[in-house]
């Protein structure tokens, strides 16, 4: 099972304790019982990875056995991998207009929570933009003959607004959960949820959690994290953010956050890229020109209280670049976001934090 990160490069971000199996990737859940011990979950979802740590009396395997199956129910909704899933099923509709049994309300979450972001970002993040990502061999499929003629011709499916994309309630008996009727002006146009998925995920294994009265946890999945309370220590969980390196070199820490009952993810572009003449080609498509965006912006890492928020616009500002960002920043006090950013100067990183960043990071 996979999902498609086709719009953006996650930095693995990791909790900085050393112990736990936390940065295992097979599956692994233990016995432990007693509260006050920390204990470990992972496995492998989405096409990546997830590892949490937590304090509670609920046993690992309990644990571990309702966050897979959560996973694999959002899974069921939202994979472009899946062939089964109810995105896939609308995607794949040679029509404009397609009922959608959003059993979870899944689908429906992430529909509103995408077109939020759409919205304020002006479309630096647009879930329409599955056709160019696959063009330009992101996505399922292998990379087309990619021409400026090829590029315009997919321009006109990535449109997200209200009158091209619609997801609205359709009255119905049906037992399979809620009913809706997805439309789209060209039945060629697909959604892609992937820039916000995982932090959705995030955000359900968090309340799973909260379900369970656990009150100190720290979740990963495929690097986006959320995290609750304090550790045994009494200290909050910190979080290290890589260095923005190409992947034939070993990963670094850059900085560590410490985060208090906040979510953080980060998007980058130095991780999955193709070259081709010497020139060097980023997997973030800019939805306004069909083609890889050209700044100097390697890394973005966005902590907001609510990981779905944090990863689409960690996304939107990979478009967007690094002037952009802070203005976009300076303009939207109220997303009480923080940002952390690297940027290439001269070959040179160098980085920018927004004033509340800069109390939670130490800078390694």
């Amino acid at each position: 099972m996979r999902f498609i990160y086709a719009t953006i490069a996650l930095a693995f971000l990791i909790s900085c304790n050393s112990n736990n199996g936390q940065n295992q990737t097979k599956d692994t859940a233990t016995e432990q019982t007693d509260g006050s011990d920390q204990k470990s979950i992972a496995g492998e979802a989405q096409g990546t990875t997830y590892h949490i740590s937590y304090y509670g009396n609920t046993a690992e395997k309990v644990l571990k056995s309702d966050v897979d199956s959560l996973l694999e129910q959002i899974d069921f909704s939202l994979s472009g991998w899946n062939d089964g899933s109810v995105i896939t099923a609308m995607n794949t509709k040679d029509t404009n207009e397609v009922v959608v049994h959003d059993t979870f309300n899944y689908v429906t979450d992430n529909f509103k929570m995408a077109r939020q972001v759409y919205v304020k970002t002006d479309g630096a993040f647009d879930p329409t933009i599955g056709p160019l990502v696959n063009l330009w061999g992101f996505g399922l499929e292998k990379r087309g003959n990619v021409t400026d003629e090829s590029v315009n011709a997919l321009l006109p499916l990535v449109a997200y607004d209200f009158q091209s994309v619609r997801l609205t309630k359709l009255d119905s008996t049906s037992n399979a959960g809620p009913v809706r009727l997805f439309y789209r002006n060209n039945a060629d146009m697909q959604l892609d949820f992937n820039g916000i998925a995982q932090g959705y995920s995030v955000e359900k294994l968090a309340s799973l959690f909260n379900d369970q009265n656990i009150d100190s946890y720290m979740i990963e999945l495929g690097g986006e994290i959320k995290t609750k309370g304090k550790k045994k220590d009494g200290t909050y969980w910190k979080i290290g953010v890589d260095k923005p390196v190409s992947p034939d070199k070993e990963r670094q820490l850059q900085a560590v956050l410490t985060l208090k009952n906040q979510s953080v993810a980060t998007s980058g572009s130095y991780r999955k890229f193709y070259e081709q003449d010497g020139e060097r080609f980023s997997h973030t498509i800019d939805p306004k020109t069909g083609k890889p965006v050209t700044h100097n912006l390697l890394s973005t890492t966005v902590v907001m209280d609510d990981c779905t928020l944090a990863d689409a616009y960690a996304t939107a500002f990979m478009v967007m670049g690094t002037d952009k960002t802070k203005e976009f920043l300076q303009s939207n006090p109220d997303l009480k976001m923080e940002v952390y950013l690297i940027y290439d100067e001269a070959g040179e990183f160098k980085t920018w934090m927004s004033e509340g960043m800069k109390k939670m990071t130490e800078e390694i």
